[in-house]
């Protein structure tokens, strides 16, 4: 008679195997381009296309798991950016930025079989995701010097609105290094249109805190990861 430590198993060994099938999707992607389909997933996994909706439910079920992991990659990536008491404004927007850039850039193929397949209402989640942890950062440095933190939420959302979509643009047409990119957005960002000469004030010269700041990007790309990421929570363990 089975027993509760018998379905615990059972369980356990479901989420090992449905980790294993995604972790292999992401690598196949990665490897073969964003263009691949259910059936070329399914082989890579060495399973049938049913066998794959049996563990994830149903197509957008594992899209919305590879995209979580991807997700939770990019918060990894910008968080020590965001969360560094000592680093001035200017230098976690330039950080921030950078680091979301640096990882769409060297995981392009991921990025864009996400963004072709995982539907708008799900790229704006995993985007508010990221917004969300800007805001706390923005909120707490504009309490620190005694402003109001009534913007905080949209100028976060705001900028990850703007660097996303620069982003698309970017590395669908990457004509620019990355380094010129964020130069080029936290000029825009920090100095603003009115100062940059489109408005009434004269063009105002570059501080040496933003070229400080600027200076810190690394403009040469980095490694393609050759390994599978960790293991990421799934919704069933969250």
């Amino acid at each position: 008679m089975p027993t509760a430590g018998d379905d615990a198993n059972r369980a356990d060994e479901r989420d090992k195997r449905r980790q294993a099938m995604q972790a292999a999707a992401v690598e196949l992607v990665r490897r073969d381009g964003p263009m691949v389909s259910m059936e070329q997933i399914a082989a890579e996994c060495g399973v049938t296309k049913p066998i794959i909706y049996r563990h994830f439910g149903d197509r957008d079920g594992l899209l919305m798991e590879m995209a979580e992991r991807f997700v939770d990659e990019l918060v990894d990536e910008v968080s020590p950016a965001l969360f560094r008491d000592d680093a001035a404004p200017i230098e976690l927007l330039t950080a921030t930025m950078d680091a979301y850039l640096g990882l769409i850039e060297r995981d392009t193929n991921l990025y864009r079989f996400l963004s072709t397949h995982a539907g708008t209402d799900r790229r704006d989640l995993f985007a508010s995701m990221v917004a969300e942890q800007i805001a706390v950062v923005v909120e707490r440095r504009l309490a620190e010097r005694g402003l109001d933190t009534a913007p905080a939420r949209a100028w976060a959302y705001g900028l990850v609105g703007m660097v996303q979509f620069a982003g698309d643009w970017w590395i669908s047409e990457p004509s620019a290094p990355r380094g010129d990119v964020v130069r080029q957005l936290t000029t825009l960002l920090w100095v603003g249109f009115d100062r940059l000469g489109l408005g009434d004030a004269p063009p105002a010269p570059r501080s040496a805190e933003l070229e400080r700041a600027l200076d810190l990007v690394e403009a040469k790309p980095r490694a393609k990861p050759k390994t599978p990421p960790k293991p990421r929570r799934t919704r069933s363990n969250r």
